[in-house]
């Protein structure tokens, strides 16, 4: 399973804070842990001086971890002299699966064990990031970090590492000053004209501080003595005009600056260079900014929050995030940095010396992101891209990067007043090979990395993938366009040593089109390895072919959900160098759904878009209560059938469905009866149809219920046979209900068994009319009923004068059943007169509906009464309007009704209120095209 923890962006509560506690709840869904009474526990680095702020990594393991379906509970608390600030990149693993952790805003964490940890007595770890502030000690202290695992059922465990706080003069050099922060900033906050400085802050009170050495970008600053000021014993402001240096920006402290004794810093707090990093806060804030107008702040970017002397008191709070913290500038230091790097999008309220909000800054989203207008080029090409952000006039540098990371170029830039950036590396001088571009926004530290960029030698024969993300699930048969120049030959490799599998397969463009589109089977790829990986590769064209394929690592069973690398060069040997390469997202394939459909008993599919079409022209809609002798469609929604039923290029399947026995589907009888055992339908290819839109991962499978054999499963074996099997078709007929159920199997398709079903009721086949039909003797009369019958199927409907009348008459019409199931034909009476009598009737090539015949009498009646009256005379008139439009590529459908001079117009849709079974009923027709195309005609392949 792949690893989805989240990085915690949240830190404790101020009062967790100040306790120096830090606990997290973990509710493992459906699982607990006997684990043994102690553990395994370590905490890095676990020596840490005084005044010092370090980010400390722990992890912690019980042994006999096993699943047992209850709630467990992990907690640690901290040395009593560090004080906690945050918590970050918490982790868990049970018997080798990663399992997924959430941040709760109360401080602690949800870890969720989703049924994958299939392990007993296995070892489970917790493994996170620990930021703390040592408290000043008068002599070394050691106290250790606990933590605490327990189990509902009582069986707890426990663990402990030390941590040792030095006193200042136990260091490698007694006596030393310490270097505690060092941090360049406008000093001036709301101005808007730059004063900045670097403040660097000891323990004590130094000598010789101007031999310091400032350094932006490895190029050492000009400055004169009388840039170095020492405020204050210990605090030294460093003036370094009016430019905030937003690079990498390093201060050397030479052994000449020392305390008034003459020790030199501590060498701990510096390089082997003496060289220590100067952390650089691009937006400042002080008590005077205010909390209604915050200054803006894009995440990653330090925030200086100055104070109105040293150990200036700072409280934080965010206004949504439940972020809380209580610290201070520091010793020898009036200015405090609130790293935005891992703060939510929020507000956040300073109070700065007092004790209600005095200052607040916004963090926004800066966007930042890189586009490069071709991954694969020659050395005779450039390569091109475009940076932006949602802000403009940034500082930025663009690095060109070789395989090894190493930088080939760099441009340093400046964001235009839109927020974007085009560079151009020119490649005249550069090998060929792997390349990436990296961004970086200077003042956040937000960086954007490309994919890798391919560069060939100018003139040779080129391959490359026309996408250079293909995405498709576990199971599914992956397509994939090779183009090609000055080349018929092209090989792929799919895969690589570290994810377990490699596969090269060559194929051939045999109609010199430039294109060959290229079928991986993921099923078919768990054969181990071979020298001819035949049944896993195939192509589209048939003038195309696959002249060799291998599989150098292979697997045993289905490809694990993940990225495999994929890359491609010009001709037949696997072994030159790439000329692109391209990634393959293989994802966890899913069951989704079961539904039901309808369409007219006549109508049958051969294909895809006959079915889109039959919905379309609303012959097929979505239903759970169908006339016994119509067409049943059930549609399956799941991913990774493809490869088993090898659906790539073909729209019936239904030898391959039948015959799989990685999944199994059945219909079966929803409710037997007393002293009865369900039936079911013997489907199989000879009566029914599997079309498939793999593309979509939809396949239908259609078929007349009525004209399918119905037994009884005596061995249960699923299958039927003839000759040990009771043929029960008596018990199958109208009123009667039926369940469908699709079943992906475990260890083939699935890790465990997931099913999906959707019932439908049978109905009788008939139509139904108001006796007598009244007409006037006008033209455009409507005679109109409803039915049972699927929506599209056609009907006769006859007029005959009755034998009384002359003179005799015969009118005919043929309609269609709507989608709300009512049909209306339009008849000329004009010729007729008052008290003329007549037969109606309604006739269809339905196997299981009889005619339907009514009486209707001519009545009195002109030109404004000219709608059909149905019922008694004098009811009042009712008449159904149904009105189709399109917009936007979609369909809607409005049923208009009047009676009684009020007018009701109900859309296609689902009804509120109501209860849903494992179908979905109720969908009106543009609601049921919408439903069936969805996955189909309005979807696009991701390849």
């Amino acid at each position: 399973m792949t690893s989805k923890t989240d990085k915690f962006r949240a830190v404790f509560l101020a009062a967790l804070m100040v306790l120096s506690v830090f606990a997290g709840t973990v509710a493992l869904s459906g699982s607990a842990a006997a684990v043994d009474s102690t553990g395994s526990a370590t905490v890095s680095p676990s020596t840490v001086e005084e005044g010092s702020t370090q980010t400390h990594t722990f992890e912690v393991t019980f042994d006999n971890y096993s699943t047992d379906n209850s709630t467990d509970t992990f907690s640690a608390s901290a040395p009593a002299n560090l004080n906690v600030s945050s918590v970050d990149n918490v982790n868990a693993s049970a018997g080798g699966t990663d399992l997924n952790v959430t941040s709760n805003s109360d401080g602690t964490w949800t870890i969720e064990d989703d049924g994958s940890v299939n392990a007993s007595n296995a070892t489970i770890t917790v493994s996170g990031e620990v930021t703390a502030t040592a408290e000043s000690v008068s002599s070394d202290v050691t106290d250790s970090f606990d933590f605490n695992f327990t189990d509902s059922a009582a069986a707890d465990g426990s663990a402990s590492a030390n941590v040792t706080v030095q006193n200042a003069g136990s260091g490698s050099q007694a006596g030393s000053p310490d270097l505690l922060s060092a941090t360049h900033y406008d000093t001036d906050a709301s101005s808007g004209v730059q004063d900045t400085v670097v403040e660097v802050s000891f323990n004590e009170e130094i000598q010789n501080a101007s031999e310091m050495t400032l350094y932006v970008e490895d190029e050492a600053v000009g400055l004169s003595d009388s840039a170095f000021t020492q405020t204050t014993d210990g605090r030294v402001l460093i003036d370094t005009g009016s430019d905030l240096n937003t690079g990498d920006v390093t201060l050397n402290v030479p052994d000449s600056v020392t305390d008034t004794e003459g020790n030199p810093v501590r060498a701990s707090d510096l390089d082997d260079d003496n060289n220590v990093s100067v952390t650089v806060a691009t937006v400042s804030i002080n008590s005077d900014t205010g909390v209604s107008n915050p200054a803006n702040v894009y995440q990653g970017e330090n925030v200086a929050v100055l104070g109105n002397g040293t150990n200036t008191n700072v409280e934080v709070e965010g206004d949504d995030s439940n972020y809380a913290f209580s610290g201070s500038t520091g010793a020898n230091s009036e200015v405090f940095v609130f790293n935005t790097t891992n703060r939510e999008i929020d507000q956040y309220n300073f109070s700065i010396g007092q004790g209600s909000p005095n200052a607040a800054i916004e963090v926004r989203d800066l966007g930042f992101n890189m586009t490069i207008d071709d991954q694969n080029v020659t050395t005779e090409d450039s390569i091109e891209g475009t940076i932006t952000a949602n802000a403009g006039n940034r500082p930025i540098e663009v690095s060109l990067l070789d395989s090894d990371g190493d930088e080939v170029e760099e441009i340093g830039a400046t964001l235009s007043g839109q927020g974007e950036y085009n560079f151009e590396f020119d490649l005249n001088d550069v090998d060929t090979g792997d390349y990436t571009v990296e961004a970086r926004d200077n003042n956040s530290g937000v960086t954007d990395s490309s994919s890798t960029i391919n560069v060939a030698e100018a003139g040779e024969g080129q391959a490359n993938f026309e996408n250079s993300i293909i995405t498709d699930a576990r199971g599914d048969v992956v397509g994939m366009n090779i183009t090609m120049s000055n080349s018929d030959y092209a090989t792929v490799t799919i895969g690589s040593e570290d994810v377990g599998f490699v596969s090269n397969v060559t194929v051939e463009d045999g109609n010199d089109d430039g294109v060959v589109r290229l079928y991986f089977n993921t099923w078919a790829a768990q054969n181990g390895e071979t020298d001819d990986a035949s049944d896993v590769y195939s192509v589209e064209s048939d003038d195309d072919e696959i002249t060799s394929s291998s599989i150098g690592t292979g697997v045993e069973s289905l490809l694990d959900n993940g990225e495999y690398d994929l890359e491609v060069r010009s001709g037949q040997d696997a072994s030159v160098s790439s000329q692109n390469v391209a990634t393959l997202v293989l994802e966890q394939r899913e069951t989704r759904s079961l539904n039901t459909w309808t369409a007219p008993s006549g109508e049958s599919f051969s294909d895809k878009e006959e079915l889109y079409e039959a919905a379309q022209n609303n012959n097929l809609t979505q239903a759970q209560d169908i006339a016994f002798g119509d067409r049943v469609v059930q549609q399956v929604n799941a991913s990774g059938l493809e490869g088993v039923l090898e659906a790539q290029d073909s729209d019936e399947v239904g030898s391959q469905f039948y015959g799989a026995t990685q999944f199994n589907y059945s219909v079966e009888q929803t409710e037997a009866g007393a002293n009865r055992e369900p039936f079911q339908l013997a489907l199989n290819n000879s009566n029914s149809n599997v079309i498939a839109d793999s593309q979509n991962d939809t396949y239908y499978i259609t078929y007349n219920p009525s004209q399918v054999t119905a037994y009884v499963d005596e061995n249960e074996d699923g299958q039927f046979n003839a000759s040990e099997d009771t043929v029960v078709n008596d018990r199958l007929d109208d009123e009667e209900a039926l369940t469908g159920n699709f079943t992906v199997l475990e260890d083939g398709l699935a890790d465990e068994e997931q099913s999906v079903e959707s019932d439908y009721q049978f109905s009788t086949a008939e139509y139904n009319m108001d006796e007598p039909v009244n007409v006037t003797a006008t033209s455009n009369q409507t005679i109109e009923g409803t039915t049972t019958l699927a929506p599209g199927t056609e009907l006769q409907l006859r007029v005959r004068s009755s034998d009384d009348t002359s003179p005799s008459f015969l009118k005919t019409s043929t309609v269609y059943v709507t989608e709300n199931r009512t049909f209306s034909g339009t008849f000329d009476f004009s010729e007729q007169s008052a008290n003329d009598t007549f037969t109606v009737t309604v006739s269809s090539n339905h196997p299981e509906a009889d005619n339907l015949e009514v009486d209707g009498n001519v009545v009195e009646g002109g030109a404004e009464q000219n709608q059909t009256e149905t019922g008694t005379a004098g009811t009042e008139t009712e008449t159904t309007v149904t009105e189709t439009t399109t917009a936007g590529g979609q369909t809607t459908t409005a049923a208009t009704t009047t009676a009684g001079g009020e007018t009701t117009t109900a859309e296609g849709g689902n009804g509120g209120g109501g209860e849903t079974g494992t179908g979905t009923p109720g969908f009106g027709i543009a609601v049921a095209v919408v439903a069936l195309l969805a996955a189909a005609l309005l979807a696009v392949r991701r390849d």
